[in-house]
Parts: structure tokens; C-alpha cells; sequence
């Protein structure tokens, strides 16, 4: 059921991008809001430029899908929910987004620093909700070949997530369980997600919005 629920959604982006078909001009906009919206993405090298020729981050695969948005997209490779929290605040006043996204959880639980990772991201919540953006937040997905035995700390930080997300009044993008354990979603690295997997969390952070 659940590979069925991501080839239903990835056939929706591939519809909407006009890469099946092209887009119905009747105003259906295939899930999210409507309307013209700057989106603030913070994040690490999954949401970010990786080194995979034909593979655009996601952030651009949502801009692509939702023409009137705006996407920025100041994820940093390396990048840890600490590093997220430092920066929202300039970046909030920098770009005064409609919509804020967070995403980490890798590299913390690769640097083994889960600690304060719910209450960093409760903090950048907060931090969204009072520049009056609407704040979505996206679980990390685990991990495979080497790198699968930081998945613990994967663990910690999707419970961390959901927890600080529901209790700050923010919106979950749940790209952990749509992940689940299907490692055909990534590159050979066990890390970061190709195509088919940016097209997942695309879908899946734009039905948020």
C-alpha cells in the first residue's frame, strides 16, 4: 500500500510538471495552496546541490511543480539542526517568506549530536510562527550501506520532529515513514535521495504548503 501511495504521488508530480502531460489551464494546482507564496527551505545536502548530474534538490523540483511559488533554498550541505537555528533568524528578516520548511536529522545523527536536536528545531519553529510563516518540518530518511548504523540516530531525530512539530503548531512532511525502508529512493552513497526520491519529498513538502 504504501509503494502504491508513492507511485500515486510521483505520477501526480510527474503530471503537474508536464512531464506526461501538460498542465490542465482549469486552476487545479495538485495539493498546496494556491496562489503566489515565497518559501523559505533551510536544511542539509538532501534538500541541497548534490554532485549527481541530472538530479536537481528537490527545492527546485517545488518550484518547478508550482510556477507562482517562489522557493529559496538555503540548505547547506553538512549541516547540522543547530546550524538551522543560527541562521533562521537573519534569513526570516532576509527574505520574509509565506512559508518556512526545515529539514535535518542526518547529520546529527551521522556526528552522533542528537541531544538538542528537538529543542533547536522547536526553537526554529518558533522562530517561523512569529514571522507569521506557516512552518512545515521533514523527518529524515534513513540511512543504508555504511552509513545505516547512525539509524538510531535517525530514530531519535524523527520522534524529535513529530514532537517538537506538534507541540509548536507546525505541519509534518513525513519523508521518513514515505521512505520507509526502501533504499531503491537514494544513491549508492545510503544518503542522499535520486531522483525518484527528490520527487517524493517534492510531492510530499508541496501537499504541506
Amino acid at each position: 500500500m504504501k509503494k502504491l501511495n508513492l507511485l500515486l504521488k510521483v505520477t501526480s508530480f510527474l503530471l503537474f510538471t508536464g512531464m506526461m502531460t501538460s498542465c490542465d489551464s482549469s486552476g487545479g494546482d495538485g495539493g498546496g495552496s494556491s496562489g503566489p507564496q515565497t518559501i523559505l527551505v533551510i536544511g542539509d545536502s538532501i534538500s541541497g546541490k548534490v554532485n549527481y548530474p541530472g538530479v536537481p534538490p528537490w527545492p527546485s523540483l517545488l518550484a518547478d511543480m508550482k510556477s507562482e511559488w517562489t522557493v529559496v533554498n538555503k540548505a547547506t550541505a553538512g549541516e547540522k539542526m543547530s546550524g538551522g537555528l543560527s541562521k533562521v533568524g537573519g534569513l526570516l528578516a532576509e527574505y520574509s517568506p509565506d512559508s518556512l520548511v526545515i529539514f535535518y536529522g542526518s547529520n546529527d545523527a551521522i556526528q552522533q549530536d542528537t541531544a538538542n536536536y528537538e529543542s533547536d528545531l522547536s526553537a526554529a519553529i518558533q522562530a517561523g510562527k512569529a514571522a507569521g510563516c506557516k512552518v512545515v518540518v521533514c523527518t529524515p530518511p534513513y540511512m543504508y550501506e555504511g552509513r545505516a548504523i547512525y539509524n538510531g540516530g535517525i530514530d531519535v531525530c524523527v520522534a524529535g520532529a513529530k514532537s517538537a512539530a506538534g507541540a509548536n503548531g507546525a505541519k509534518i512532511a513525513n519523508i521518513n515513514g514515505e521512505f520507509g525502508s526502501n533504499s531503491g529512493d537514494l544513491f549508492p552513497d545510503g544518503l542522499h535521495p535520486n531522483l525518484d526520491g527528490q520527487r517524493i519529498i517534492a510531492v510530499s513538502v508541496r501537499e504541506k504548503l
